[in-house]
């Protein structure tokens, strides 16, 4: 997967992302359209009324949604939807480079008998309140989108079950990176700045159970990897700065 950022003034730069995926278009789009498919590999409640002037609802608990309004539908080439706040879904499909508001655009392309999906995630706006959620969205990106390739090329149609566990550090996000890999946490043996993405992945963990599998994904204090022993599940390792709370610690 390519990342790269595109300068706009005083805001944050654009979030893009490029990434090939061996499923055919009319599945990435049915992925990223529908309730269900969402579901499978994004937040774990989804639903979505198709269709221009549409809207895709976000859930990852029950006090935490988001509603993102269709401004542009054309299938299966092009999605773009976003957070507008008070300003409505006309003027979101207008927003000019530097306009504070959340913009989310898919475009697919058939290619080599996949799909090329380009994701740009636009309207962040200046100033330290807006870092937090930039570098997480960075970071989050850069794993929603590996598991929505890693779901179609090896899980398609299949449920999910989603089970998370996070905590508060008061440490370096670096020294909580290296705890949380060591042996009183996951348990890797190696060097956990050295993974890379395709590198094999082991461990034993502190109740002695012994895991394998692959890197897929990979940023400096973020891992996932498909691991063996549960049907090639992900396993995503993180510390991250969790919005508006602090430093959190999350496996």
């Amino acid at each position: 997967m390519q990342a790269k950022a595109e300068p706009r003034g005083a805001t944050h730069p654009d979030i893009v992302r490029d990434l090939h995926i061996d499923a055919p278009i009319e599945d990435v789009w049915r992925a990223i359209t529908e309730g269900d498919e969402i579901q499978r590999w994004f937040a774990p409640n989804a639903t979505s009324k198709p269709g221009p002037g549409g809207i895709i609802r976000l859930g990852w608990s029950d006090d935490v949604t988001w509603d993102m309004p269709i401004a542009e539908w054309a299938p299966p080439r092009r999605l773009v939807i976003g957070d507008q706040g008070d300003a409505g879904t006309e003027r979101l499909a207008e927003l000019e480079p530097g306009d504070a508001a959340l913009r989310i655009e898919y475009t697919l392309e058939s290619k080599g008998g996949g799909t090329d999906l380009h994701l740009v995630h636009s309207g962040f706006g200046p100033g330290p309140e807006w870092a937090e959620i930039y570098d997480g969205t960075c970071t989050g990106w850069t794993y929603e989108l590996q598991a929505l390739k890693h779901y179609l090329e090896n899980h398609k149609g299949q449920l999910r079950r989603l089970v998370r566990a996070s905590a508060p550090i008061t440490v370096e996000k670096s020294v909580a990176w290296r705890r949380l890999l060591s042996d009183d946490a996951i348990g890797f043996a190696g060097d956990p700045d050295a993974l890379r993405v395709g590198d094999a992945f082991e461990a034993t963990g502190a109740t002695g159970e012994r895991l394998t599998g692959r890197v897929v994904m990979r940023s400096e204090t973020a891992l996932g990897v498909a691991i063996d022993q549960y049907n090639g599940a992900l396993l995503r390792v993180l510390v991250e700065r969790w919005c508006g709370e602090g430093n959190r610690m999350e496996a």
